[in-house]
């Protein structure tokens, strides 16, 4: 769980680069966002792991945050999973160009790399965490209607 004020940076961040799903999670309150997002990597991780993950990879912060958003709304289908992890590469991805706008720049080609691996991890390791979202959320609906 983050602050909000964390969450309102992420928010803004993604907004500006233009990250798909922004639109989406636009007007939800910005405590519910603040909640959904543990900063890079899965829940399970150590918050100790994910800080230093947030260190090494915080190129990636804004689009990360959209996909805590999109996890936490899972609808535990593998359509779902697939799509939440695609956008996620596609906004790393923008993110990257935006940081590094020559096409020649080797730091672009990087960072580009960079992204495509953030998002292959959560499609390798993501699975259990995307049925675990699924579950919370509808465990959360049925206890408070």
């Amino acid at each position: 769980m983050s602050t909000v004020r964390d969450a309102m940076r992420m928010l803004s961040a993604a907004a500006a680069y233009g990250l798909e799903g922004v639109a989406k999670y636009i007007d939800y309150p910005i405590e519910t966002l603040a909640a959904r997002w543990n900063g890079i990597g899965p829940e399970r991780m150590s918050e100790a792991k994910r800080k230093k993950l947030d260190k090494w990879l915080k190129l990636y912060r804004p689009a990360c945050f959209i996909h805590d958003q999109d996890f936490a709304e899972s609808d535990g289908t593998r359509g779902g999973f697939i799509a939440a992890n695609d956008r996620l590469e596609r906004n790393c991805l923008i993110i990257a160009d935006d940081r590094y706008d020559a096409w020649y720049d080797l730091r672009r080609f990087f960072a580009r790399r960079g992204g495509r691996l953030v998002a292959d991890a959560c499609r390798i390791a993501g699975w259990e965490a995307w049925q675990d979202a699924h579950t919370a959320r509808i465990a959360n609906t049925n206890t408070n209607p």
